[in-house]
């Protein structure tokens, strides 16, 4: 009863900001529908989170809140959608997002990522294959960034790191576009490529994105290079023997027993092999169960052979989050070199998470219920490598990884310097 008296109270204030309790004006149902579910993410997310206002004061929450409130009534579903998680994405926790009715969206026929040299188009339908390694400088007159810009105000994340792993890949969305005032209509508008030194402009359309299940994509060809060849796997290993190198990637922190019998291999293997460097590839693990790891971390750390410099290198990058994010910490507890892109997350940070759903539209609202402190000295926005190497367009295309080329490097630099 608490409760619903609190959203109740919530649902009020919501109505009185958008001057929606006058009897001459009823309400129309989905407007009731959209601001109940606003009045319960106001209640609901303070309460149940570790400390919903670390960084965004409860003042510019409320604020939000009430904004959007009185603007319910002349938005799109899809645009409500997008202003109730740019309100969670300002709280400024990476863990704590609003997931989106993702078929409400609308998409072209192109998907991008982030570079070191740009934004590019990694893969399309078949129909607009000349597009493919097209570098986007904008959408329009609109430069990249700055739809960029209003994405990042939509998306949740720690870090800089964080949101190139996420943000290229929704600047295919049609309402995205609109949203940032580069388009006219979420159904169609311009998209400005480079290619071959010429820019290109082209019109694309939208589709439903549940109209796009079984298209045929294009994309790279070729082999993959070795931390992406059993991606569907949660860890696996390789041996190197050129380098007489143990490769162990470790891509999600789940199923004990299998990384715990994975581990005693590896140890075995070490054990009757000539066996000089450890490789632990942690670029693409974005978290689970941290404990998991203590087996192998013990290990490492109790090596005196591999526990030094030179001979033991942990890769991050921008996918390294949450539980992911403290064995890499865990891991400075050793002499290890650290190579890649910094984090995707932060060392100190908020977790372990939990969800509700919004009583309407069933939007799941994911919250942290706890806070992380691993540097009590500092609270550094990523866990910068020693080498730092972020890949180039190039680099995809060809097949290149020179992440671990630059632990090689490093390997021969060493020598040359000994």
């Amino acid at each position: 009863m608490i409760r619903g008296a609190r959203v109740l109270c919530a649902l009020v204030s919501i109505a009185l900001a958008a001057g929606t309790l006058a009897a001459s004006e009823p309400e129309d149902d989905a407007v009731s529908r959209w601001k109940e579910d606003l009045a319960y993410l106001a209640t609901e997310l303070p309460e149940k989170h570790k400390n919903l206002f670390f960084s965004l004061s409860k003042e510019e929450f409320d604020s939000m809140v009430a904004a959007l409130g009185a603007e319910i009534p002349k938005l799109t579903d899809v645009q409500i959608m997008l202003r109730l998680m740019k309100i969670v994405a300002a709280v400024g926790d990476g863990h704590t997002s609003i997931r989106p009715d993702t078929q409400m969206f609308r998409v072209m026929p192109l998907r991008f990522a982030e570079f070191r040299d740009g934004v590019y188009v990694v893969s399309t339908t078949a129909e607009v294959r000349d597009l493919f390694g097209g570098r986007v400088v904008g959408f329009g007159d609109v430069p990249v960034e700055a739809v960029l810009d209003e994405i990042r105000a939509t998306t949740s994340h720690d870090n800089a790191s964080g949101f190139k792993n996420a943000g290229a890949r929704q600047l295919r969305v049609g309402d995205n576009l609109l949203a940032a005032g580069a388009w006219s209509s979420k159904r169609m508008g311009p998209v400005t490529l480079s290619m071959d030194g010429r820019v290109r402009t082209i019109t694309m359309n939208t589709t439903p994105l549940g109209e796009t299940a079984g298209l045929e994509w294009v994309s790279r060809s070729g082999p993959e290079p070795l931390f992406r060849l059993r991606s569907s796997l949660s860890h696996w290993n390789d041996w190197i023997p050129e380098h007489k190198t143990v490769y162990f990637k470790y891509n999600q922190c789940n199923k004990r027993e299998e990384f715990e019998k994975l581990v005693d291999g590896t140890k075995d293997f070490i054990r009757t092999n000539p066996v000089e460097r450890f490789v632990l590839d942690l670029r693409d693990n974005g978290g689970g169960a941290s404990v998991i790891f203590k087996p192998l971390l013990m290990y490492l750390k109790g090596h005196k052979k591999l526990n030094r410099p030179g001979h033991l290198y942990v890769i991050i990058g921008r996918r390294t989050f949450s539980s992911a994010i403290l064995n890499a910490m865990e891991m400075r507890q050793t002499r290890a070199v650290f190579i890649g892109e910094p984090s995707g997350g932060k060392p100190n940070h908020y977790g372990e998470i939990r969800h509700f759903e919004l009583p309407n539209s069933k939007l799941r609202v994911q919250y942290s219920t706890n806070y992380f402190s691993v540097i009590e000295e500092a609270d550094p926005d990523s866990i910068v490598p020693d080498i730092v190497v972020e890949p180039t367009f190039a680099d995809w295309l060809e097949g290149r990884d020179p992440v671990l080329e630059a632990v090689w490097a490093d390997i021969e630099e060493r020598r040359a310097a000994d």
